[in-house]
């Protein structure tokens, strides 16, 4: 048993540390641009729509609607409350990945970019 894959867990002592440490959580969030919030690794409460002179609305995920729709170009989502229905349409250029954020529930805001200076594959929200 000596040379045995498994001999380290039956050997006296303390375990021995691994060689690769796991990512701290800030590690494994994605940042994506000025255009939305950096992606979190666990679900959030809200969405969030920043806006320069205006409001801020907020809409908890729990009403996220399961009518939605995607287009290259433009998404759509509709939030659903006890007496009233959002739609938020959001268009730009590589928008699919901020799509998926927001139907699973992990992005915490957006906001319209106030110029298209980003790089080709970055999101942008016009």
């Amino acid at each position: 048993m000596k040379d045995s894959k498994f001999s380290k867990l039956f050997s006296a002592g303390s375990p021995e540390k691994e060689a690769d440490e796991p990512l701290m959580a800030d590690e494994l969030e994605e940042d994506l641009g000025k255009c939305a919030a950096i992606a979190k690794e666990k679900w959030v409460t809200a969405l969030t729509v920043k806006q320069p002179k205006d409001e801020e609305p907020s809409f908890q995920y729990r009403g996220l609607a399961t009518r939605r729709g995607y287009l290259p170009t433009r998404f759509w989502v509709r939030f659903v409350d006890e007496d009233a229905t959002w739609e938020i349409v959001v268009s730009g250029r590589n928008l699919l990945r901020i799509y998926c954020l927001i139907i699973q529930h992990r992005l915490e805001w957006i906001r319209a970019a106030d110029r298209d200076y980003a790089e080709s594959k970055e999101p942008i929200i016009r």
